[in-house]
């Protein structure tokens, strides 16, 4: 497995912080961790792949990126570099929600990255955490869980990229799903994904 870049994670999470739109709640963990899923989720959709060697988990607010979860927490993932465990101190704890990212650079982010993350901060940058996690619950991918954990089944369960692909039954909060596209494009790169995660 691919080693997961710390330095990479925070300045993805750098990069959120410094363009959120004014007024955010930039450094709640709930608001960075659901800026990263719209930002994989529009990737995905648009480029046929994550932008991040990370793992998904549907949660009962909403998908989580586990990795990022903890390193945000202070706690290294299983699937990175032990030399990176020095980057952590490049996260502030400012609340017991709240972490603040030390100046970074982006070197690490590619156009299609930060292509993708604009994208979550223009069209969910505004919002506040627990909406943020309300309209998170509106995607297929973590619509299917849903009884799992809101009936207290499992506090937590693993999420498939290839459901990303999919379009929402309906919206909530917001009237109109930003990630709307052509629905032959989309079944194309569901199809090419699952065909690569097969034989890779």
């Amino acid at each position: 497995m691919k080693k997961l870049s710390i330095r990479q994670i925070l300045q993805v999470l750098y990069y959120i912080q410094h363009n959120a739109p004014s007024g955010s709640r930039n450094k709640d963990i709930m608001y960075l961790l659901k800026m990263v899923f719209f930002a994989v989720r529009y990737h995905l959709r648009n480029y046929g792949a994550p932008f991040l060697n990370v793992t998904f988990y549907a949660m009962e607010n909403g998908p989580v990126a586990s990795e990022i979860k903890d390193i945000l927490e202070h706690k290294m993932p299983s699937n990175c570099d032990v030399s990176d465990e020095q980057f952590l101190d490049e996260i502030e704890a400012v609340g017991d929600y709240d972490y603040e990212i030390k100046e970074q650079d982006v070197d690490e982010l590619s156009s299609s990255f930060i292509e993708s993350l604009d994208f979550a901060l223009q069209n969910f940058g505004t919002f506040p955490p627990f909406t943020l996690s309300n309209i998170s619950h509106s995607y297929p991918e973590w619509k299917k869980y849903e009884k799992t954990l809101t009936e207290k089944q499992a506090k937590r369960v693993f999420m498939h990229f290839e459901d990303f692909f999919d379009d929402p039954e309906e919206m909530k909060i917001i009237s109109e799903d930003p990630f709307a596209d052509d629905k032959a494009f989309l079944q194309t790169l569901k199809q090419d994904y699952i065909e690569n995660a097969v034989t890779c």
